[in-house]
C-alpha cells in the first residue's frame, strides 16, 4: 500500500492504513509501556499542559498560537492508552490536530510541541523512574 492522505482513504481501509503506520514507527510496544503507567501519570497532566503552554508562550517562535492547554488535556489519555487503531480514534485524533492547526500551529511548532513534551514527560517519568528494576518505583 503507497503512503497517501489518511482521511483520503475509505473507511474500511483507514485502521489497516494505521496498522502499518505503527508497524514502520514501531510505536505498539511503547504504547503498552506508556499504557502501563497511565495511573502514575494521570496526577501530572495538568502540570506537563501548565508548563507546556508556559513555554511556547514565553519563546517568539511560539507566542503566536492559541491556547491548547485543553485541547492537550482532551488527548492526553491517548498518550497513556493502547488504542485500538479505529474509526474512533481516527476522528479523536483529528479534531485533535484541527484544534491545534485551529489555534494556529504550523508544522514547525507542531515539532516543538512534542519535542516540549517529549523533555517534560521526561522530567517527570525521572523522578517516577526506578532504573535499576526498570519499573515506575509505586508498581515494585
Amino acid at each position: 500500500m503507497r503512503a497517501r492522505n489518511l482521511f483520503s482513504l475509505p473507511e474500511n481501509e483507514q485502521a489497516p492504513y494505521l496498522e502499518l503506520w505503527a508497524e514502520l514507527l514501531q510505536t505498539k510496544p511503547h504504547w503498552k509501556t506508556l499504557a502501563e503507567v497511565r495511573e502514575q501519570a494521570e496526577p501530572y497532566y495538568a502540570e506537563v499542559a501548565r508548563r507546556l503552554v508556559d513555554r511556547l508562550r514565553a519563546h517568539p517562535f511560539t507566542q503566536g498560537v492559541g491556547d491548547i492547554e485543553p485541547v492537550f488535556m482532551s488527548v492526553m489519555p491517548y498518550y497513556f492508552n493502547d488504542p485500538p487503531l479505529d474509526r474512533e480514534y481516527l476522528l479523536n485524533r483529528a479534531r485533535a490536530g484541527r484544534a491545534y492547526l485551529e489555534a494556529g500551529f504550523t508544522s514547525s511548532t507542531l515539532i516543538a510541541k512534542y519535542l516540549i513534551l517529549i523533555e517534560e514527560w521526561s522530567r517527570i517519568f525521572a523522578g517516577l523512574f526506578d532504573r535499576e528494576r526498570g519499573r515506575v518505583k509505586s508498581y515494585v
